[in-house]
This record gives structure tokens, sequence and C-alpha cells, in this order.
């Protein structure tokens, strides 16, 4: 009976740490503007179903966050990147990257793991227009098959939030 309980027991702490959501980690830019408010988000052509999604996702977060999306006028450019790759590659930002640090580092997962994948965001912004410097905000998390679809709009949210004061 004992031994029921324990294995009963460690399911249920197995299912609550599926239920939950992910674990994000951010990096926030260096020495950011908290004055910024206006942005024009570069769009790739052609904009692929993702590219669509991220740039939705990002804009959402944007104007939640009291930014405001323009065409005329000084703006923050922003580039939005997302990569999803194997948790044995990890994930990083270029910045991180060349200090040599991981957003979420290269992990060999056990068996029961082996599904989840390394979800990363990177918003670079440039400008306001002409002014020199480029600044990065990075969201990473290692995701299951069944958080997939909230990954986006979470690490969105993340790295949007490195922003704003």
């Amino acid at each position: 009976m004992a031994r029921l309980l324990l294995i009963l027991s460690a399911a249920a702490v197995a299912l609550s740490a599926c239920a939950s959501g992910p674990d994000i980690v951010t990096t926030a830019p260096a020495a950011f503007p908290a004055a910024a408010t206006t942005y024009r988000l570069i769009e790739p052509e052609p904009a692929s179903a993702t590219d669509q999604a991220l740039l939705a996702a990002v804009r959402d977060q944007l104007t939640a966050k009291g930014w405001r999306e323009t065409r005329d006028g000084p703006a923050w450019r922003i580039e939005a990147a997302y990569a999803v790759r194997p948790q044995t590659t990890g994930a990083y930002s270029d910045a991180s990257a060349r200090d040599g640090d991981w957003l979420d580092a290269p992990i060999v997962p056990q068996w029961w793991g082996r599904k989840r994948l390394a979800h990363s965001l990177t918003l670079t912004l440039h400008g306001p227009e002409a002014a020199p410097g480029a600044y990065q905000a990075s969201a990473a998390a290692t995701i299951g098959p069944r958080q997939a679809a909230a990954a986006l709009p979470a690490l969105a949210a993340a790295a949007v939030s490195e922003l704003t004061p």
C-alpha cells in the first residue's frame, strides 16, 4: 500500500509540473532608454505564417505596454527573430553568444523530456532613426509539445516586458 501511495504521489508531482507554464529566462538590453515609445516592425519579405504570428504577438505585447506603431517620424526599428531548436542545441541570442552565455543551455534530455524543444525569441532594436546603437531583449524556454502553441505569446510577453520599466 505504501509503495502504491509513493508511486501515485510521484505521478501527481510529475503531472503538476507538466500543467504549470514554461520557465522563461529573459535578458534585458543594457542601458536601454526608458522613454522609448514609438516603433516600426521590420517585416520579412515574403512573410511566412510563423513570421506573421511572431509579428502579431510582438505587436500585441508592445501595444499592451503603451508602445505606438508609426510609419512617420522618429521610431525604433524592431527586428524579431524566433527559433525552435532541439534541447541539445540550446537557445541563445547574438549578444549572449558573443558573451559566451546561454539563454537556455544545451542539455541531453532524460527519456521523458525528449520531445521538448528550446524556443527563443530575440528582439533587436535599432535607432531611433539615425541614432547609433542596437539593443537586444531575449526570452527562451524549453517547452513540451502540449505547451508549444502558447510559447510564442508567452515569449513575446517576456521579451517586451524587458523593454519597459
